[in-house]
């Protein structure tokens, strides 16, 4: 043996970096998350949420919780809570797979109508389509409403005028820049008309608290909105039903509230 296999032996032998080797997997274990948060994300505008939490192999409730870190630009509003499985509407006529488990329904999969007919280019459009929208008040139900893409925050307004309530999408600067006139609605669009409702009282008593507790910041706000829309009308249908009619005058509507217990009085 050589001098210098012996020198070799005697060498101790070099200890691995575990904090570099940890600090590297770490990084490595983030990336993959992000990645797989991406594809979550795309997977339930698509799928039951069952189903993608069982290809992730997450529990339900951890599926719910993940939403897109960013918007396009890298920074304002973003859906950051749950998105809504939940929806008001009465699918029985409809195509009742879009309701089975745990799908986040998206504003075309609801609507019965024409969505192309009922859309313009920006809030400013749809107001000037019709000069009775731009008398009389437009109070806001929310602002930060969501359809499937986390990114493009919508607004929901009442026309008190005409009894519409209409959506549009928020663009960020859409209204600036020289000779910008926003004194007739928003450049941002497009914008839709979802649907009536017949006074701002009960829009204020359908809408405007549980849009903002229920649906704002949430992937399927549209949906929720439009079925909420649809199911307020169908009790002020039922209501006023002169074959079935239960409330038949406003002395019987307001004896039937009077009589409510304490707990379950408006």
């Amino acid at each position: 043996m050589g001098i210098f296999a012996r020198t070799r032996q005697l060498e101790p032998e070099r200890e691995p970096d575990y904090l570099q080797h940890v600090q590297a997997t770490a990084a490595s274990l983030e990336r993959a998350q992000h990645t797989r948060d991406q594809a979550i994300v795309a997977a339930r505008r698509h799928h039951k949420l069952a189903d993608v939490a069982a290809a992730a192999g997450l529990s339900l409730s951890r599926v719910k919780q993940i939403v897109a870190p960013y918007d396009r630009a890298g920074v304002g509003p973003m859906a950051k809570l749950p998105p809504i499985t939940e929806n008001d509407l009465n699918l029985e006529r409809r195509d009742r797979a879009l309701h089975e488990g745990d799908r986040v329904l998206a504003l075309k999969d609801v609507v019965d109508f024409d969505l192309a007919a009922h859309t313009f280019d920006s809030e400013r459009d749809f107001l000037l389509a019709d000069p009775a929208r731009q008398e009389g008040g437009r109070p806001d139900i929310a602002w930060e409403l969501y359809d499937l893409d986390p990114t493009e925050r919508w607004v929901a307004v009442y026309v008190a005028n005409t009894r519409e309530i209409y959506v549009f999408r928020h663009v960020a600067g859409a209204n600036e820049g020289p000779g910008v006139d926003t004194t007739m609605g928003s450049n941002s669009g497009p914008c839709i008309l979802l649907g009536h409702l017949p006074t701002d009282t009960i829009v204020d008593a359908a809408l405007n608290k549980s849009a903002t507790n229920i649906a704002q910041g949430r992937l399927g706000g549209l949906a929720w909105l439009y079925g909420r829309i649809k199911l307020t009308n169908a009790i002020l249908a039922a209501a006023t039903d002169p074959s079935r009619l239960f409330i038949r005058n406003a002395e019987a509507a307001w004896d039937y509230l009077a009589n409510l217990p304490d707990w379950e009085r408006p």
